[in-house]
């Protein structure tokens, strides 16, 4: 093995400069975002520069002995991830060189400056600065700013040693040379003020001295970054994704600390940032990133926190286990992290992390599957993942999570009109239901079982409660937020709906449902020009989110601006899935005199209605709109029949509005039994 000597300097080689203290690689003093992994195989090899490095120094510098991985592959993975940072290549190299059936090497010149001494050559590698070079000029310059541990200029003859990077404990070598007597003077006062301040500190009058480690900053916030997958097959992408949406739950059980949710962290996923930058967009203190890997029933997870107030690491860990114990690995994490950041955990809290329950690899596996497919939002993504939580469930029939995730999914297909109400929400409550007896922490359950009682068995205060229980669980599940507000748009709360989704969007900023509802929702509080607005800004997130121009659309019909509604609802039908689309259309057209085009769509959605679910609500408001009040009320009855939820919004919807001044409106809404 390979040694390492030597203090903490920064390598400098072209147009890079390795931080050897804190493993940042900046390029012309622009940070370039490399892993820890990656970042300590690059200072392992310009520490010995010029050497043949072989792939067993490697392994050994870079796992502990008892690692569970696949070592060839992982080194690879970091060789190439090493490489695309320096925009280096494996056929024509200028920093390092494959070395066939052996290692590698670092075939570039080197130099190091030491925060306190002159800059040298690495290895025999580069050029030798003088004493009186800048460079050395400038490394003496900010040593004592920048806080190097053992950070002191020697006699021009001594010999530097940085034996310990974390205490700065400083041994120093002097050759046989005599002293000059300004040294002798330098020393002896440097011997007695720390003589002194000794004195005043063990008086306890400086309790709060610079000899005293500083106080870590506070996280109040931070975000987990997709995990990468390391197994090298792209099959595999749904077990990392998987692991990171787990691993956000279990954090965000932890009330004191706001957690950003997947939708917007995943969006991160193979996109190369400097940390601060994102953070800075997450509005977060402090980031998680890691990687895992997978093989056969082993898992490995590697994780480390990083301050970005304070750019430096406070955690990291590495966690191999069997995959039966998987979410044990996941609470682990959670409550390291938890104590790296000092959070305050209340013992239900800890309770709630990840109970140390085994499950089947296979449950699991068809688990994470579900998950995944059900994230995609697509309508095949959605009937796939109903397929693998069903899986899981046969696999493992006490696995809570998996009815959680199935209750989610018949809510969605009851919500995005796939099925009819009365085939998705009961079943959706029944699963509900069965994860809750299982394990009574699940907030996905919990939500999932208050949209039911909302949107289908209008039970107000079985949904209030329930929502209220999900956020007793986990406070930072934005989704949670996010229904919750939809409910209290139901029973005429604008008010409270509008600062659920306002801390919905706090939790997660860049999640397109969330955005687009908020500015739905303003709309519906009759706020026309903020609902636009919101609109906009979530088309400048994904300028095809159908959604966004289905409210972009109902904010301009009811600016009276129909050319621009009509605009945005054609986009939203023609990118989007959901019948709601072509029925904002129908309505447009209805609003701006064109009646021809307003019937043909009611015919359109007549027919569709014969072999997929439609809503009678939105047949009914367009009737509504063309003055045709009979027709309306004869669909607003089939509506309150068939429990679609589209009811619900009647309160406030904007586009009831012709028909709220009709006594047989009034009627409808004391039969659905709002609050009033």
């Amino acid at each position: 093995m390979v040694s390492r000597q030597g203090g903490l300097p920064i390598w400098r080689f072209g147009a890079f400069e390795l931080e050897g203290r804190t493993g940042e690689l900046r390029r012309n003093g622009v940070v370039i975002k490399l892993q820890e992994q990656p970042s300590r195989l690059l200072l392992f090899l310009l520490e010995h520069a010029g050497e043949i490095i072989t792939r067993e120094d490697l392994r050994q510098e870079l796992w502990s002995a008892d690692t569970f991985l696949d070592f060839d592959h992982a080194l690879n993975s970091r060789v190439m991830k090493l490489r695309e940072a320096l925009g280096d290549s494996s056929d024509n190299p200028v920093y390092i060189q494959t070395i066939p059936r052996k290692g590698y090497r670092f075939v570039a010149p080197v130099r190091t400056v030491h925060p306190s001494t002159p800059a040298q050559v690495s290895q025999g590698a580069g050029s030798v600065l003088s004493p009186s070079d800048p460079e050395r000029e400038r490394a003496f310059d900010g040593a004592a700013t920048r806080g190097y541990p053992g950070s002191y200029i020697p006699p021009p003859d001594g010999e530097f040693k940085t034996d310990s990077p974390t205490t700065g404990e400083v041994k120093t070598r002097f050759s046989a040379q005599p002293s000059r007597p300004w040294q002798v003077a330098l020393i002896v006062g440097v011997l007695l003020f720390i003589i002194g301040l000794l004195v005043v500190m063990s008086r306890g009058n400086l309790r709060n001295s610079i000899l005293q480690r500083p106080s870590l900053v506070r996280i109040h916030s931070l975000a987990v970054l997709p995990l990468e997958n390391l197994s090298g097959n792209i099959e595999q992408e749904y077990f990392a994704d998987g692991m990171t949406a787990e691993l956000i739950t279990e954090l965000g059980k932890i009330s004191s600390i706001r957690v950003i949710s997947r939708t917007s962290v995943m969006r991160y996923k193979g996109i190369r940032k400097p940390l601060a930058q994102i953070a800075r967009e997450l509005d977060v203190d402090a980031v998680v990133e890691g990687e895992v890997l997978r093989s056969n029933d082993r898992v490995r997870v590697t994780a480390q926190l990083i301050s970005t107030a304070e750019d430096r690491h406070i955690w990291a860990e590495a966690y191999d286990r069997d995959l039966r114990d998987v979410v044990a690995l996941q609470g682990d994490v959670a409550r390291s992290i938890a104590s790296a950041i000092r959070a305050r955990v209340t013992p239900a809290e800890l309770a709630r992390i990840a109970p140390a329950r085994r499950v089947d690899p296979e449950a699991y596996e068809a688990y994470l599957k579900g998950r995944y497919f059900f994230e995609k939002r697509t309508s095949e993504g959605i009937y796939k993942s109903l397929e693998f939580f069903e899986q899981a469930i046969r696999n493992d029939p006490q696995y809570a999570q998996a009815y959680a995730g199935l209750a989610k999914t018949y809510q969605i297909l009851g919500s995005y009109e796939m099925l009819p109400p009365n085939e998705s929400y009961p079943k959706a409550r029944e699963a509900a239901d069965k994860a809750l007896q299982l394990d009574g922490a699940l907030s996905e359950a919990y939500t999932a079982r208050g949209l039911v009682a909302s949107f289908y068995e209008w039970d107000w205060d079985a949904a209030e409660q329930d929502f209220r229980s999900a956020f007793m669980v986990n406070s930072n599940d934005a989704t949670a937020h996010h229904w919750y507000a939809e409910h209290l748009m139901n029973v005429g709360q604008v008010d409270r709906a509008i600062a659920e989704l306002e801390r919905a969007r706090e939790l997660d900023p860049l999640s397109l449902p969330i955005n687009a509802t908020l500015g739905r929702v303003y709309r519906d509080a009759r706020r026309y020009e903020e609902s636009i607005n919101q609109c906009r800004k979530t088309l400048d997130l994904d300028p095809d989110f159908a959604l966004a121009h289905w409210c972009l659309g109902v904010s301009y019909v009811a600016e009276k601006q129909y050319a621009e509604a009509i605009t945005e609802m054609q986009r939203a039908d023609a990118v989007g899935e959901s019948p709601l689309y072509t029925y904002g259309l129908g309505y447009a057209y209805a609003a701006a005199g064109n009646k021809a085009r307003a019937r043909a769509i009611i015919e359109e959605l007549k027919q569709e209605s014969h072999t997929t679910y439609m809503p009678a609500v939105f047949i009914a408001a367009i009737y509504g709109e063309l003055a045709e009040k009979d027709r309306a009320f004869v669909w607003l009855q089939r509506a309150y029949d068939e429990r679609d939820p589209q009811i619900t919004y009647l309160l406030l919807d904007p586009f009831m509005d012709p028909l709220r001044s009709d006594p047989r409106f009034n009627a409808l809404v004391h039969k659905v039994g709002f609050p009033q």
